[in-house]
């Protein structure tokens, strides 16, 4: 089976880089992550229009993609469906200029991956080849059901 597999809040901590960077480099206050971060769209909750236009300009540069970490057992899941002979890609959105930093992340698990999709213009996940998905974005999942796929919702 081809397996597609979000990055973000599935094998990229996403929410704790986002969140690292809003406080060290824009002031914000953080409540604890399983606080501040209670849905996908959490983000939005936290500092103003101006910080997270800050995140994804300056941010990016600064290695909002580059440098967080993996999310726990991740590796060995992926892992464990490889060696049970399914295929793994990875899916995600990314602004063009993320897109190095994605694959030099990527490159760093050393997994794998039999293909691997940076969607840069609004495409959803369903353009991509795959029977199943593993995503934490609900609207992802209901794009799989309306294409006649299944998914998986990835949750913390």
């Amino acid at each position: 089976m081809k397996i597609a597999v979000d990055l973000d809040g599935v094998v990229y901590e996403f929410q704790r880089t986002y969140r690292y960077m809003l406080r060290e480099y824009r002031g914000v206050e953080m409540p604890p992550l399983e606080e501040a971060w209670t849905d996908w769209n959490s983000m939005n909750k936290y500092g103003d229009e101006h910080d997270h236009q800050w995140m994804w300009t300056k941010g990016i540069d600064l290695g909002l993609f580059r440098y967080g970490h993996v999310t726990t057992g991740a590796l060995i899941g992926l892992k464990s469906l490889i060696d049970s002979s399914h295929k793994i890609i990875a899916v995600t959105h990314r602004p063009n200029k993320a897109v190095p930093d994605t694959l030099a992340w990527l490159n760093y698990l050393n997994v794998p991956w039999h293909g691997i999709h940076i969607l840069s213009d609004h495409q959803p996940k369903t353009s991509v080849e795959w029977d199943l998905i593993i995503d934490d974005k609900p609207e992802n999942l209901r794009d799989a059901a309306m294409h006649d796929r299944y998914g998986i919702v990835f949750r913390r």
